[in-house]
């Protein structure tokens, strides 16, 4: 995992502990809510993740009222809601992932509920 595939906000897995927040991000170094250089690992994003983010599902589908989430076969991939339907050729695997693509969309954090 490269610094710049994080934003401040983020959620990772730091050294010390199986849940951090990004505070900082450095060309090469990142920090995090526990003020120490960490070596951040991605978290897998999960359904229990969803859940934490306030996501609801009809057992095909996570929403949460700006994303549509489907599970396919070839990975999670997500289309806005409302009319239009768009599969993304990309596969989130991992929780920052994720609230990368809402901030990008909303300018709004993607947090724990």
């Amino acid at each position: 995992m490269k610094a710049n595939d994080l934003r401040i906000g983020n959620y990772v897995k730091s050294k010390r502990h199986d849940l951090d927040v990004v505070t900082q991000v450095g060309k090469s170094n990142v920090w995090g809510k526990f003020n120490e250089d960490i070596l951040p690992m991605p978290i897998p994003l999960t359904e229990e993740w969803l859940m934490k983010f306030g996501f609801e599902s009809d057992g095909i589908e996570w929403w949460n009222g700006v994303l549509s989430l489907g599970i396919y076969k070839d990975g999670l991939y997500y289309c806005p809601t409302e009319d239009i339907h768009y599969r993304l050729g990309k596969e989130f695997k991992y929780v920052h992932q994720l609230q990368n693509l809402h901030h990008a969309l909303t300018d709004e954090e993607l947090t724990i509920k």
